[in-house]
């Protein structure tokens, strides 16, 4: 299961341990953008429990060189 916290207003999403920038992608993070793509959240900023906050961008990147 997943569990994320989501803040319309500030268009921020908390997640555990789905993403974290820089790290490479893994069938978590696969999960993790594909739900937020099937729920069409319209997120700034995904803010982990244990990291930094990232920019979505950064997710959209780590997808993109995901095989």
């Amino acid at each position: 299961g997943m569990l994320i916290a989501y803040f319309p207003k500030e268009k921020i999403v908390v997640q555990a341990d789905m993403f974290n920038a820089g790290a490479p992608a893994n069938p978590n993070t696969r999960a993790f953008y594909q739900t937020l793509k099937k729920l069409k959240l319209d997120v700034n900023t995904i803010v982990p429990i244990h990291g930094t906050p990232a920019p979505m961008s950064a997710l959209e990147t780590a997808m993109s060189g995901a095989k």
